[in-house]
């Protein structure tokens, strides 16, 4: 922790808390009087975001998040409504403090700022349904492409220069009219907006084409203009609450779902899964799609109406159409952590397990250590090639295109092992009737197999999601799932086997029976003795079980009684066997809602991906102890939580414990220490006046700020590395002294001159104000040092030009007055003699020299006094 951090700390309430107490929000989100409304702008026509309603009012999407943001920080919203152009220009220009959609690109990061985006759409191209050469972005070369003036689209076409001729119009409506129209090739939007636009306009003759624009991302956000720090952090507080509550989510559903409808209705999806993989998905006989996996997502696309078309091709080959944005998504493909960062995967419609499988007479395998000096065969792209690779036995791997030709190939002795799914393997050793091959029982990972999209295409996972949980609440999902993927029976022992096992176990019997009778007059002489033991036995044994009894009852009791929330739940499949009462509270799920079913029935988990990492994290290594994660409430709320789990044994099953505590109070609390120890920092170390810390003990400078550096020459290296008097930083150590001793005695300092040396040598003169601060329960001293040596330097020249002026001054006034009164004798020596005098107005010039009040106008004179 940096000192200006423990400072932050220590002063934020004396320092912020006269800032802060101007711009508190009452609890509840209430309106802080006498503050104005935010001013903000909305254009007219970019329907669901910006409209502008019957009435005249601002309305949509972006609109009503932006007040249900601004109401939850206790802040008022007006609109002003105008093109795209001018609102951006206004808010530039501080004529508007946000706009509720901008979108975040590099231009524009130099003229606004923005919040985090509540909204990532890609763009895509829109053409007449009778154009045929215009599929991708590359087609785009020598076609006229309409935008509109200003937007993201234009920024981009330019960005991507690929050599469309860019006609920029003032909306995308008009944009899409003249499309229409054939005035045009093509026009590059976002797709919902065209959607809706289309609708609106009623042109039936324009299609969206190709797969997303990879490289036209416009992420939403609101903007403020650049350095509005203060408005900016209160938006983005605001918008994490709205998402926190559900607000978000009930707005999205409102605008977005009639538009997503149309969008759907409007083309299909490709869907695209694996040729070879029976029974999730194969071709079959006829060539067409059957499985698992087909009948659910058929399933699924029959109960949301959607249009989908399905594609089977080797796995590898149709892993690169997924990346490359040829399909729309996967109906399968297994959860690893390397592949979220590639892809967005749903919450897991299977759990697939994962097994060796060897051939008759082999060595038992169940894990992978057991590979050792083996080699193994696995389906490439697979996830057990990622598994094997990632665990450094790539020498050892041979990959093949199908699990079918990886069991082929270890039933023919060609490798020691193939690494496979256990449900595919059991299919095709039923299917080749290969005898001599046996499924180890030790499963070697649990893999989850969920629908995948690329990143952007949230918004077909999120159909999928929700209709494969409609299936679930159905009960359909069950009956596709018992059609395909029942258990497999082994094939019937032979006869000769069954000869074979059971002389293993009647001879052995035999031999046993013939023993017990020839011991049996031995073995009761040894009756009478082994009952005595026995009975003292059993006497521990009920001890030991009362004694567990009353374990189990203090565990139960401890369990239910415990302030913490704490639960049980099964390793395989995350079932709740029991919780506390501390749980029923933290969750609001009642505990015969819970125990019996899962994480995901309930919804517990505000991220699935947490769960996904936690539940691989507890596999490899047994615990966790402690994990910071979001989870879901009953009634919706998000909270944040302080998470620890073990792996135990609970009866005849393997199952975890966890506890939870609910750190969301605390977080907010650190959040909000966190934003004021960066102000304070961010005001210590940009602060104008030199700034220094220091040792109250022995004057050992603990920190300084850029303007110390500047001012003193020492860099701060030089400077943390001595104390203030070891660096001969004061001129004089008296005048410290003094400083020192005056805090102490608790007088304080304030705009005090001191003397200070530069690290060149130069004097300086600095305004010094010093205070004694607590860090770390040890007292120091803050001093705030304003340089003015420069005008000091100017005082004492412009003293020096007074007193030469003064100087002049009563030379000049003193000869002024010796001439007067010369004059006045000459005057009176002509008029003793009878003649008139020379000179006029002297007693005037008299009068005034005398209210000059200068030296020699108070000097006596002879002749007006009558001395003469």
């Amino acid at each position: 922790m940096s000192l200006t951090t423990k400072l932050g700390r220590g002063l934020a309430g004396v320092l912020l808390g006269a800032l802060s107490a101007a711009a508190q929000v009452p609890a509840g989100g209430t309106a802080v009087p006498d503050r104005p409304p935010i001013r903000a702008g909305c254009e007219p026509d970019y329907p669901p975001y910006c409209i502008v309603a019957a009435d005249q009012q601002a309305d949509g999407f972006s609109v009503e998040l932006l007040r249900a943001a601004l109401k939850a920080v206790g802040r008022e919203v007006s609109f002003k409504t105008a093109p795209w152009s001018e609102l951006k220009q206004d808010l530039a220009e501080g004529r508007l403090q946000a706009l509720p959609l901008v979108g975040r690109t590099p231009e524009r990061e130099e003229i606004y700022d923005f919040t985090f985006p509540y909204l990532t759409m890609h763009g895509a191209i829109v053409v007449r349904d009778d154009t045929a050469d215009i599929r991708s972005a590359a087609d785009l070369k020598g076609k006229t492409v309409a935008v509109l003036q200003g937007d993201n689209a234009e920024e981009y076409l330019r960005r991507a220069d690929l050599g469309a001729v860019i006609v920029p119009l003032p909306s995308f409506e008009t944009a899409l009219r003249q499309l229409s129209e054939g005035r045009h090739d093509a026009v590059v939007i976002q797709k919902l907006l065209a959607y809706q636009l289309m609708a609106q306009a009623g042109l039936k003759n324009l299609r969206a084409v190709g797969p997303p624009l990879s490289a036209f991302v416009q992420s939403f956000c609101f903007a403020v203009r650049n350095g509005d720090s203060d408005l900016l952090a209160a938006l983005n507080e605001g918008l994490s609450l709205v998402m926190a509550d559900g607000t978000f989510r009930a707005l999205y559903t409102k605008w977005f779902a009639t538009i997503e409808a149309a969008g759907r209705s409007r083309s299909r999806l490709v869907l695209g899964g694996d040729n070879d993989y029976p029974p999730y998905e194969f071709l079959d006989g006829n060539g067409q799609p059957a499985g698992f996996n087909v009948d659910l997502t058929r399933a699924i696309a029959r109960h949301m109406g959607l249009a989908v078309d399905l594609r089977l091709e080797p796995w590898s080959a149709m892993r690169k159409r997924l990346a490359a944005g040829e399909v729309d998504g996967v109906q399968g493909m297994f959860y690893s952590f390397e592949r979220d960062k590639e892809f967005s995967l749903s919450a897991p419609h299977s759990v697939v397990q994962h097994a060796f499988v060897v051939r008759e007479g082999s060595p038992e395998m169940s894990s992978l250590a057991d590979l050792a000096g083996k080699t193994v065969v696995v389906m490439a792209g697979d996830i057990m090639e990622d598994l094997v690779l990632k665990q450094g036995l790539g020498p050892q791997v041979v990959a093949v295109t199908s699990q079918e030709e990886a069991l082929r190939l270890v039933a023919a002795g060609k490798y020691d092992a193939a690494l496979v799914a256990v449900v595919p393997a059991l299919y095709w050793i039923q299917q080749h009737g290969w005898s001599n091959l046996r499924v180890s029982g030790h499963s070697v990972l649990a893999a989850e197999y969920c629908y995948a999209v690329a990143h952007g295409r949230e918004d077909v996972l999120a159909l999928f999601s929700e209709g494969l949980g409609a299936l679930k609440a159905t009960g359909e999902y069950r009956q596709i799932q018992a059609r395909w993927l029942s258990p497999y029976e082994a094939p019937p022992l032979r006869f000769r086997e069954l000869a074979r096992i059971g002389l293993m176990v009647i001879l052995p019997l035999l031999a046993l029976l013939l023993a017990s009778v020839l011991w049996s007059r031995s073995l009761k002489r040894q009756v009478a003795g082994r009952t005595r033991e026995l009975t003292a036995e059993i006497a521990e044994r009920r001890q030991a079980e009362a004694a567990l009894l009353h374990a189990k009852e203090d565990f139960s009791k401890a369990f239910m009684s415990s302030p913490t929330a704490v639960s049980i739940n099964t390793l395989a499949d995350g079932r709740y066997v029991d919780v506390n009462a501390a749980w029923e509270q933290l969750s609001g799920h009642p505990r015969g809602e819970a125990v019996g079913r899962t994480t995901l029935e309930l919804e517990i988990w505000a991220d699935v991906h947490d769960r996904q990492a936690l539940r691989r994290l507890l596999a490899e290594d047994g615990r966790i102890p402690s994990r910071e994660v979001r989870f879901r409430r009953r009634s919706g709320e998000v909270i944040t939580c302080l998470l620890s789990m073990e792996v135990i044994s609970f009866g005849a099953e393997t199952c975890f414990i966890s506890t939870t505590i609910d750190i969301t109070v605390r977080k907010g609390a650190e959040d909000a220490l966190r934003k004021s120890e960066e102000k304070f920092s961010l005001a210590f170390m940009t602060s104008p006046y030199a700034i220094t810390v220091t040792r109250l003990a022995d004057g050992k400078l603990l920190e300084v700020n850029d303007a110390f550096e500047t001012v003193s020459e020492f860099s701060r290296d030089e400077a943390l590395a001595n104390s203030s008097v070891g660096l001969a930083w004061w001129a004089d150590p008296v005048e410290r002294q003094t400083i020192v001793e005056d805090l102490r005695q608790g007088r304080s300092v304030v705009a005090r001159e001191c003397h200070f040396r530069k690290k060149s040598g130069a004097g300086m003169i600095g305004q010094i104000s010093c205070g004694i601060i607590v860090l770390q329960d040890e007292p120091c001293i803050l001093t705030s040092i304003n340089d003015i040596t420069a005008r000091k330097e100017a005082e004492t020249k412009l003293k020096a030009q007074v007193d030469e002026l003064r100087r002049w001054h009563e030379i000049t006034m003193g000869r002024e007055l010796r001439v007067i009164e010369l004059k006045r004798e000459i005057n009176l020596l002509l008029v003793e003699t009878g003649r008139p005098a020379r000179y006029a107005s002297v007693a005037g010039g008299q009068e005034k020299a005398g209210r000059l009040h200068l030296p020699g106008a108070a000097r006596s004179n002879p002749e007006a006094s009558g001395e003469r």
